[in-house]
């Protein structure tokens, strides 16, 4: 009794986790939001299967049920006659191997007058069968041709007509599966779940920038709830994207990401480098956001030869919050031969 009343005042205490980790639990995806290829490993065969069946109208074999029957008649058999049936294939089916990680359809030659496999799906040289088993191992489709070599021994020689061909069959085939596996309702019932369990268990962090202060800043210009959060991204998050549309303010978050980096001791000197019609504006709205900011602007002068060893030389002695420069600039400057080897 002790013990019980224990475990439920540790459940209690534990409440305001569960609840946070519930509520970071990513949203589930819904099937038309789930991209599936054949060969994905977390689909059930028996899917690849009755997908073929339907798909390729196949009558030759046995169907699910047939099979499971046969397996019950053969239990009823004696052992020898069991094993020797075990080693027989039963019909035109998609059987995996967990120990190589591959997959086979068995029979897949006795079906030869089937013209969705010859034709709608497949080749003459090609059949859907085939595409399709090369589908499921993630192997390139292609149709080789046996010719003799000078010894007068058989090699094969790749027939590019056909496998160009064969190649499209292999992409109308996988636009047959895509909108066929979520078709039907106890699919979705089964596989989408399974889908959010195996791979929807990722949640990007959000970055909150509410409480960001920007210490000399311009006080009649206020940053929006997502420039700060942008920008808090920039500061805790390491390498950040900036990825609004024109005009959602992408300017002002660089220049105030540079600016408390330098304040907080993240960095020493941010360079920012833009296309090199743009490094004067960019200076510009620069000291509009921060007036007593020093920083460092590469006007049309610099580009020039002359003057661009002058340029790299303030930018690596001067001490400025920020180094303005274009594109074309940045290609000049030289990578040391000890990072270099480092790099490689």
């Amino acid at each position: 009794m002790e013990q019980a009343e224990s475990a439920a005042k540790s459940d209690v205490r534990f409440e305001e986790n569960v609840a946070a980790l519930e509520a970071a639990i990513p949203t589930p995806l819904k099937a038309a939001e789930i991209d599936v290829q054949i060969g994905a490993r977390w689909i059930d065969p028996k899917f690849y299967n009755e997908f073929m069946y339907e798909t390729f109208g196949t009558s030759v074999g046995f169907t699910q049920a047939h099979y499971e029957q046969e397996l019950q008649w053969n239990e009823s058999r004696p052992a020898w006659f069991q094993k020797k049936a075990e080693k027989i294939p039963k019909s035109i089916a998609v059987e995996y191997s967990p120990a190589t990680d591959t997959y086979g359809i068995s029979c897949k030659t006795k079906d030869k007058n089937n013209v969705a496999s010859y034709s709608t799906y497949g080749t003459k040289r090609k059949s859907a069968y085939s595409i399709m088993e090369d589908l499921l191992n993630q192997k390139t489709t292609k149709v080789y041709d046996t010719v003799l070599d000078e010894k007068g021994k058989p090699k094969p020689v790749l027939n590019a007509q056909e496998t160009k061909l064969a190649q499209q069959k292999t992409k109308k085939l996988q636009e047959a599966f895509s909108n066929w596996i979520f078709d039907k309702q106890e699919q979705r019932e089964e596989l989408v779940p399974r889908y959010n369990r195996l791979f929807n268990c990722i949640r990007p962090r959000e970055f909150d920038g509410s409480n960001l202060i920007f210490p000399n800043m311009n006080a009649t210009i206020q940053l929006r709830p997502h420039q700060k959060d942008a920008i808090a991204h920039s500061l805790f998050g390491g390498n950040t994207l900036l990825a609004h549309a024109v005009g959602a303010g992408k300017t002002y978050e660089m220049i105030a990401s540079a600016m408390e980096k330098k304040r907080l001791g993240i960095c020493t000197k941010s360079l920012i480098c833009v296309p090199n019609h743009l490094t004067e504006q960019i200076g510009s709205d620069f000291m509009k956001l921060y007036p007593t900011a020093k920083i460092l602007v590469a006007t049309k002068k610099d580009f020039t030869k002359a003057k661009r060893q002058e340029l790299f030389g303030k930018i690596a002695t001067g001490n400025y919050n920020a180094v303005i420069i274009g594109h074309s600039q940045l290609k000049m400057i030289p990578m040391s031969k000890e990072r270099q080897i480092a790099t490689l």
